[in-house]
């Protein structure tokens, strides 16, 4: 049968849910606040498993470009999590990967903005991305703290979801 929950975590004022996601028993939600008096953007996750919400503030310290954007602006725009509890961040050029304690592992660096990250359903986390041989997709290499081998779809393709199929 199907199983369905609901579950209710209250945000702070100016607090905007973005992305959520469920693996191993967890659920994850990313969220940003805004403070429309000094103008700032905080982007935070929160855990929620067995009834209890924890929340884990300013993700940006994960991130070495954080403050050092030509714009002068920085935006989490992706999170997915791995078969292992591993929770990969995205933001412009840079993920942002965190132990499943939620401390930082790693952080690796595109040379292009990501377009979308997505984890199969063997557990392993893709990005997608223009690449040295036009626009692709790509694993995150958790042990090498890298990316893997890159596929390339061609320079036609401008993917903004990914989706696995059994088999894939």
């Amino acid at each position: 049968g199907t199983v369905v929950s609901r579950e209710e975590i209250f945000f702070g004022e100016e607090t905007y849910p973005q992305n959520l996601t469920q693996a191993n028993g967890t659920t994850y939600y990313l969220s940003n606040t805004y403070d429309p008096n000094t103008y700032k953007e905080t982007f935070n996750l929160y855990t929620v498993k067995d009834g209890v919400t924890t929340p884990l503030e300013d993700l940006a310290r994960f991130f070495p470009s954080a403050g050092n954007t030509e714009m002068g602006w920085f935006y989490i725009q992706y999170m997915t999590v791995d078969k292992d509890g591993y929770v990969y961040l995205g933001a412009d050029q840079e993920i942002a990967v965190l132990n499943p304690d939620l401390t930082l592992a790693f952080t690796v660096t595109l040379d292009n903005w990501i377009n979308t990250m997505s984890a199969s359903p063997d557990g392993v986390v893709y990005i997608s991305s223009y690449m040295d041989g036009g626009y692709g997709l790509t694993p995150i290499d958790k042990e090498k703290k890298s990316f893997g081998e890159a596929v390339t779809l061609g320079n036609s393709s401008n993917m903004r979801e990914m989706f696995f199929a059994d088999g894939y």
